[in-house]
């Protein structure tokens, strides 16, 4: 009785039907015979790509590990700023001392050679550091030169942007207006809403304290998708304008 059971259970085939399935799978097995060396060629060929390129990313990750290894000990022999500045009453440090000057531009040219040999984004935060240092040294013109190179890098478009404003306004605070609007158009061009948004209201403040109001009015009527926490300034800046 279970044989029988067992064989009501089974799927019934037409000999037709049985026929194909023999046929389909001589065919398979022919196929696997016939080509076996070449199915072996491509599966070792897709074996070793992967294994290259899983040695190729490991290669960059601690790459990228050990640059930001060699910035962290640079950053750590840096003199401690002075602890009034993060409230405003004076300096990071004292641009009379000269010994201390010294030591931030060796710390800022140890950093661009580290940034000069790294690529990706462990050069641009090198670079970065690099800016800061020399900011702290008081030489805004090799800051110039790290923010651009940091800005020139082929990495993420935000941190091309995140570089560019911080280039921007630098040169505003340097008084090259030129440059600065430059710098914060390449912004407006190609970043994200919100840097945009940013951008466009740092670019109509310029254009508002140079006098020319309508193209103040204009570069900030452009701004759409504006983060709520630049909805203030646009509102402030606007009523500016319009009064």
């Amino acid at each position: 009785m279970s044989d029988e059971r067992q064989d009501d259970l089974l799927p019934e085939f037409e000999d037709n039907d049985e026929d194909v399935l023999l046929q389909v799978q001589m065919w398979i097995y022919n196929l696997v015979v016939g080509q076996w060396k070449k199915l072996l060629f491509v599966f070792g060929g897709v074996l070793l790509v992967v294994l290259v390129h899983g040695l190729y990313t490991d290669k960059v990750i601690q790459g990228q590990r050990e640059v930001h290894a060699e910035v962290a000990m640079v950053k750590y022999e840096l003199p401690e700023p002075n602890p009034m500045a993060q409230y405003g009453l004076a300096p990071m440090d004292n641009p009379n001392d000269a010994k201390r000057m010294a030591s931030l531009t060796a710390s800022a040219k140890e950093l661009e050679r580290i940034a000069s040999e790294a690529s990706g984004t462990a050069a641009w935060f090198a670079w970065m550091d690099a800016a800061a240092v020399w900011s702290r040294a008081n030489q805004p013109d090799a800051q110039v030169v790290a923010l651009t190179k940091a800005s020139e890098l082929a990495v993420d478009q935000t941190l091309v942007s995140v570089a560019t404003m911080q280039l921007a306004n630098l040169y505003k605070e340097t008084n090259k207006s030129s440059e600065a609007i430059t710098a914060l158009e390449k912004v407006i061009k190609v970043s994200s809403s919100e840097m945009k948004a940013q951008a466009s209201l740092n670019l109509s403040r310029m254009y508002m304290d140079a006098g020319d109001l309508e193209k103040a009015k204009t570069i900030l009527s452009q701004i759409a998708d504006a983060p709520s926490a630049l909805q203030n300034d646009i509102l402030l800046l606007q009523a500016k304008l319009d009064g």
